[in-house]
């Protein structure tokens, strides 16, 4: 289930989005969506929409990572 993560920070870097930039977005800190990112904190479904919204995906989307 943790590969939302990989999904946001992929998303994030393909609009050549800062962490800032996206983190402004959502309405959280800088260093919260690093720790996000990086598997340091697990986040719930209401913070995962505005992820979507922010990155113009579906929060289905960001659920089903495939490599």
């Amino acid at each position: 289930m943790d590969e939302y993560r990989l999904r946001i920070r992929e998303k994030r870097l393909v609009k050549r989005m800062t962490q800032m930039q996206l983190a402004a977005k959502v309405g959280i800190s800088r260093n919260f969506l690093s720790e996000i990112e990086r598997g340091k904190y697990d986040i719930h479904l209401s913070l995962l929409c505005k992820f979507s919204r922010a990155l113009n995906s579906s929060p289905g989307n960001l659920i089903e990572y495939k490599k």
